[in-house]
């Protein structure tokens, strides 16, 4: 599977199979983050995207480290939306309506390029899903982390 280099397993119950794959990576300039989710299950793709410093005011109820906000999230109904951040997006695309919880992430020595990222965020939205979960930590960005 393509989701390299950030892909971690995340939200398997009890030891059981992950639903869903995750990638973290810098996107889509300088200091900007994508976090996606990829729920090959369900046939979904739930892609984060946060701006870095200086950002603008918050549209989620989502804690980022300072300076950061979750800007946008979007939803759609095929996994392989997910497979990187330059895959062409076939799906139809959904925007969520509500997110809450949190992302975290070290930096690089600039302070401006997210490494090793976390996510505990559900998202809500008009269409399918309507709520989901997004859990998973130690997904390692592409940008140059030490």
């Amino acid at each position: 599977m393509p989701l390299s280099p950030g892909i971690r397993p995340g939200d398997g119950p009890d030891g059981t199979p992950p639903a869903a794959d995750y990638a973290a990576y810098p996107w889509p300039g300088p200091g900007d983050l994508l976090v996606v989710k990829a729920d090959r299950e369900a046939d979904w793709c739930v892609k984060l995207h946060v701006l870095g410093p200086p950002a603008t005011e918050p549209r989620f109820d989502v804690s980022v480290p300072e300076g950061w906000v979750l800007a946008d999230v979007e939803i759609t109904n095929r996994a392989a939306d997910c497979d990187s951040p330059e895959a062409p997006r076939l799906g139809i695309r959904t925007r969520a309506t509500g997110a809450t919880g949190i992302l975290w992430w070290s930096t690089d020595d600039s302070g401006l390029a997210a490494c090793d990222v976390g996510v505990n965020v559900t998202i809500t939205s008009f269409g399918e899903p309507a709520t989901d979960d997004l859990r998973a930590s130690g997904l390692h960005t592409s940008a140059d982390c030490r």
